[in-house]
């Protein structure tokens, strides 16, 4: 009688962790094939000077994989931007910095499914 149902129980069981940690090994998969799949830039080309204080820079975020980043955050010097949803492609934002502040990434922090928390710190 409960042989059945442990055969279900079985399948039920692998199908749930193969869908939990799917989106993982194909994100970690992508960030191995392809070195560049998240990369951050900053574009001092179009530098802009608001006061004798601050500064306006683009900073520019370009993400390879299919797997949506949720939470995303970066820190940059003093500066924390955080998107809620990083999808594939280029996103462009607009950021203010302090004249004495050299844009240098801290680090990097995004969850994956909303699950997993990846925390990317540098230097």
């Amino acid at each position: 009688m409960l042989g059945p149902f442990r055969y279900v129980l079985l399948v039920t069981s692998i199908t749930v962790v193969i869908l939990l940690i799917s989106p993982l090994i194909i994100l970690m998969r992508d960030f191995a094939t392809n070195t560049s799949c998240l990369s951050i830039s900053v574009d001092t080309g179009g530098l802009r000077v608001l006061d004798n204080n601050t500064y306006r820079v683009s900073l520019i975020i370009s993400y390879c994989s299919y797997i949506k980043l949720r939470d995303f955050k970066v820190n940059l010097s003093a500066t924390s931007i955080s998107i809620p949803e990083l999808d594939k492609g280029e996103k462009r934002i607009e950021i203010s910095l302090d004249v004495n502040e050299v844009p240098s990434i801290n680090y990097i922090e995004f969850k994956v499914l909303g699950l997993y928390k990846i925390v990317i710190k540098t230097g």
